[in-house]
């Protein structure tokens, strides 16, 4: 299964912390992690994933030829040598405003779940929100650190609009494992079936092909 991690570009140390526990403990329980290739929490989670010998997924706001975060370069080769790097720009793209905000859409895309660890209420990270809701993928939250602390209140509106609360990844495998039991019984239950011949045809260059 895979994980996107969301948070802040400048998180506060409970919750770099935090992430770091969740993702090696998910890694641990062969979960995969997707993260946007940004500052802060995005390339925490990368990290971890190298480090915890795992494939990472980066999914850039930017061409995979530009030089963002600054400096960064050398931890995208890693990730690609050890997992994927994905963009859905050409080389010598230059971002602009919304790239960001475009990405995170193939992010959860590629995620069985979102997993929010710190987000104000004005992060632009809540837009996987939506993206997520209108893909079928949960959203998990870790409770704030401090409920008066406008850095988490994007978190403390996650939870009152019934985002589930993780206090660690097993309850994160727990709650999708379950799912995907049900899930299982469901397609147990219908048997074996086979497509008919006519509606077995795949489409090779532009042609039908049985």
């Amino acid at each position: 299964m895979r994980y996107f991690s969301s948070s802040s570009r400048e998180p506060s140390e409970y919750s770099v912390k935090i992430t770091k526990h969740i993702c090696a403990d998910l890694i641990r329980r062969n979960c995969l992690l997707a993260s946007g290739f940004a500052g802060g929490i995005d390339q925490i989670a990368n990290r971890v994933a190298i480090e915890n010998n795992s494939r990472p997924i980066a999914v850039c706001g930017t061409a995979l030829d530009c030089d963002y975060p600054k400096g960064s370069n050398k931890l995208k080769k890693q990730i690609a040598e050890n997992g994927v790097v994905i963009s859905e720009y050409f080389p010598g793209y230059k971002p602009f405003g919304n790239a960001f905000v475009n990405r995170n859409r193939i992010l959860t895309g590629l995620s069985n779940a979102v997993l929010f660890t710190e987000c104000s209420k004005e992060s632009h990270g809540l837009d996987n929100v939506n993206h997520a809701i209108s893909q079928g993928k949960q959203v998990f939250v870790v409770p704030p650190h401090d409920i008066y602390d406008s850095r988490y209140f994007g978190q403390r509106d996650l939870i009152r609009n019934e985002c589930q609360p993780v206090f660690g990844a097993e309850d994160i495998v727990y709650s999708l494992g379950n799912e995907r039991y049900q899930s299982l019984r469901l397609v147990e239950s219908l048997g074996e079936f086979t497509l008919p011949a006519e509606d077995s045809a795949i489409l090779n260059n532009g042609e039908l092909r049985q």
